[in-house]
């Protein structure tokens, strides 16, 4: 059943300003609902959120829980800015093609960063780079030929990301004892995984090998939030692999890629919120690290859940993870962090220039060309 943002409390949209209509995505609310039977089959005891959709330039897919005794709300709610998949739609665009990803990737950075300046109020940097995402869109040509495969990464990265969030709602975020229980349960397995691949460095005398894996083993057991991440990320996975096999003829393989092509973007997205002036000089490696931790125990965790009763499964998708991150790292990744390089400088000069005065009227002036640089319509909200 869709839900108007009329009819819902005030407090949900709090610091977020929505567009006028949300994408129109008619699987959502069966897929949603289909994925908490998952959640019901698994066996996992807690209150289900509602499934609100909106729309805005946070690209946030969040679970809220209210409680207002006055007004007698007790309700949480899944809250899912479907302006993200607008936003996947470019990542994966960027992940196919084969001719020039880089330009594509340049216009897509501009469009996250006017994005996010927006969002944090910063007009003249964000009507900057609108206009530059719109001077880059132009160069950009869009293949038709690949309308049909990215349609089918945006269906699992749609279905992913959903699973994802209500993994951090099940598991992790509505019991704090079961909170620490999965934490220490999956540190532990992890961590006896860095042990093994650390042996294996000695034996071979790959110093660098070892160092990295000692800094990942380190970054596991001293950080609760990478631990709940990796352990969404393949909580998801194996339930889309497992109960949406040979879906509109998706393989496991198909869909753990895609999975995993959804836990990329989603780092990305949340690398350029974090940095947003991209002003860290060791933003770029932080990056880079995260995304090869992710990869290395995404792939392990999933090997070792299907290797007892499907290990063509289990080879065909090392094969293939491996290669779909390289080619991300190539089409999608180093040029990214290329455009970043780009700015950093302009950015930090940007960020030392005295604020400047804006008037009621020239602000909703700028606001509006903004947005309409960014090809956007303006809410009634």
């Amino acid at each position: 059943m869709t839900i108007t943002q009329n009819e819902l409390p005030e407090a949900l949209f709090a610091g977020i300003k929505c567009f006028g209509t949300p994408l129109e995505i008619e699987s959502i609310y069966p897929l949603y609902e289909t994925l908490l039977d998952v959640f019901m089959i698994e066996g996992i005891q807690v209150d289900a959120p509602q499934l609100v959709i909106y729309s805005s330039y946070k690209k946030e897919v969040v679970t809220r829980h209210l409680m207002n005794k006055s007004n007698q709300i007790d309700q949480s709610y899944l809250m899912f800015d479907t302006h993200l998949l607008d936003v996947f739609g470019e990542f994966t665009e960027c992940f196919l093609s084969t001719h020039h990803p880089e330009f594509q990737v340049q216009k897509l950075f501009y469009r996250l960063l006017a994005e996010d300046m927006y969002v944090h109020g910063r007009l003249h940097e964000a009507l900057h780079y609108s206009y530059m995402y719109r001077t880059a869109k132009s160069q950009v040509v869009f293949s038709e030929e690949r309308t049909k495969s990215m349609a089918r990464h945006l269906l699992v990265q749609e279905a992913f990301t959903l699973c994802h969030e209500l993994s951090h709602w099940f598991l992790f975020r509505s019991n704090a004892a079961e909170r620490s229980r999965q934490i220490e349960y999956k540190r532990d397995l992890w961590t006896k995984y860095f042990d093994d691949l650390i042996e294996k460095r000695i034996h071979t005398g790959d110093a660098k090998g070892m160092i990295l894996l000692k800094e990942m083993q380190q970054y596991i057991q001293t950080d609760d939030l990478i631990v709940e991440e990796v352990a969404c990320d393949t909580f998801a996975s194996i339930c889309l692999t497992e109960y949406f096999n040979n879906m509109n003829g998706y393989s496991k393989s198909d869909i753990a890629v895609s999975a995993f092509l959804g836990i990329q973007n989603l780092q990305m997205l949340s690398f350029l919120k974090r940095d947003v002036g991209a002003t860290k000089k060791n933003g770029a490696a932080w990056l880079t690290f995260n995304m090869t931790l992710r990869m290395k125990l995404y792939k392990h965790h999933l090997s070792v859940y299907f290797n007892n009763y499907d290990k063509e499964f289990v080879r065909v998708f090392n094969d293939e993870i491996v290669n779909a991150k390289e080619q991300y790292d190539d089409r999608v990744l180093s040029p990214f962090i290329d455009a970043m390089n780009q700015v950093q400088c302009e950015l930090m000069l940007l960020n030392k220039l005295p604020k400047i005065t804006i008037l009621d009227d020239m602000y909703d002036m700028m606001n509006q060309l903004v947005r309409a640089l960014l090809e956007q319509e303006e809410s009634a909200k």
